[in-house]
């Protein structure tokens, strides 16, 4: 069968220029990822999450449709613009792309940090990620302290599922960051170096290095675009959990003593 990719993200074209061969990674219930020899990482799917910088986005029938006959370990060629599994082909000939977001500047800081406040972020209070283990972090990042590594280290794939709660957190502080700047650069490098280990997930993996360049998905980057409770909403139903811990990530940041 042949499928036709409607959206696909910057970071997943420029990858399929420069790969011919990929394997499936892992299957869900709204698409599926592909990993390349080196790490890199590819969504295919539906847009129900929004768009993403690697991402790749099919109807839902088509969706359903390719993650019924992909199994993890695939083999996936590229060839052109095509993505050849052996039971389909994935045309790329109509692709839309998604380009990042570098609006920060239009963000509404006082607005968001306002309307942060209504978001219930009781849950984390007693949690592995209390306040004061934010607030160390945030210290830590902003003036670089010794300890800086190990509290990063504490956070980098704490918590369950593709993208770890404590990722999903550090990705909010990137993204309060790249809206108000308060990180020494000195612990970018550390971030970066962090993440070029083995302790997290691909997929965090893909979306911190990401989120270092400010490259972030839609439902992320259109809190800058309208603040309001609404669309903090729309992200909070991304994953199990993983809106709510970007929110508290962001929410954490804009609202630092």
């Amino acid at each position: 069968m042949i499928y036709t990719a409607g959206v696909a993200g910057t970071a997943a074209l420029h990858l399929l220029k420069t790969e011919r061969e990929l394997n499936v990674h892992s299957v869900f219930n709204n698409g599926m990822n592909l990993v390349s020899k080196t790490g890199s990482l590819i969504f295919i799917g539906t847009d129900k999450n929004g768009y993403f910088p690697f991402g790749i986005t099919l109807d839902p029938f088509s969706t359903k449709k390719v993650i019924t006959k992909s199994r993890p370990q695939d083999k996936i060629t590229i060839n052109r613009q095509e993505i050849r599994h052996k039971d389909f082909s994935i045309i790329l000939n109509q692709v839309k792309e998604y380009r990042p977001d570098f609006d920060f500047h239009l963000a509404d800081i006082g607005l968001l940090r306002e309307n942060l406040k209504q978001i219930d972020f009781s849950s984390y209070a007693d949690s592995d990620f209390s306040h004061e283990k934010m607030k160390c972090l945030l210290d830590g990042l902003k003036n670089y302290s010794p300890e800086l590594e190990s509290q990063l280290r504490y956070f980098i794939g704490r918590g369950n599922g593709l993208t770890p709660t404590g990722d999903d957190i550090l990705t909010g502080i990137l993204y309060g960051d790249a809206l108000n700047k308060f990180i020494d650069d000195r612990s970018y490098g550390l971030i970066q170096r962090l993440y070029n280990e083995d302790i997290t997930t691909l997929v965090s993996k893909s979306f911190i290095q990401l989120a270092l360049n400010e490259i972030f998905s839609s439902r992320i980057t259109d809190l800058h675009h309208d603040p309001s409770v609404e669309t903090m909403n729309r992200l909070k139903t991304l994953g199990s959990s993983s809106g709510l811990d970007t929110l508290y990530g962001i929410y954490k940041t804009l609202n630092q003593e």
